[in-house]
């Protein structure tokens, strides 16, 4: 399956390309290395009832990342999917989904807290002890 939908936009290319020239399919598929009859099964291909719910599902997928501006991932896509649809989908098929679709979260970082110094919190150096050293060890 991954290997023919690396091969899409050839068989595409071989398409519009046949129909404004009318250069023969054999040359094309051999000139784009891919095989003649992987052509005609793309060519005839009808979608099933799996694809077309996948590319329903991508629809969801892009409404719903856009929505929440990026910053959720395939777990919370899938929560909000299960129950604004009330249909149950696999985490591997949201995640893969979202793969083909270049789809990344982006991962907030926590601010980070630090109090700030000042003079008050700085002891006196009681002992006089000297912190520089004229040479190594």
């Amino acid at each position: 399956m991954e290997q023919v939908g690396k091969q899409v936009p050839a068989f595409e290319a071989i398409h519009a390309y046949h129909e404004e020239t009318g250069t023969s399919i054999q040359l094309l598929c051999d000139i784009l290395k891919v095989s003649r009859s992987g052509y005609y099964k793309w060519l005839n291909h009808t979608p099933g009832n799996h694809e077309e719910e996948n590319a329903w599902l991508m629809k969801q997928i892009q409404a719903i990342f856009k929505q929440y501006g990026g910053i959720y991932g395939y777990r919370r896509i899938r929560m909000v999917i299960q129950r604004k649809y009330g249909k149950r989908y696999n985490l591997k098929r949201i995640r893969r989904l979202m793969i083909l679709l270049s789809l990344k979260s982006f991962i907030r970082r926590s601010s980070r807290y630090s109090t700030k110094t000042s003079y008050v919190n700085i002891e006196d150096n009681i002992l006089n002890r000297e912190f520089t050293a004229d040479k190594p060890n």
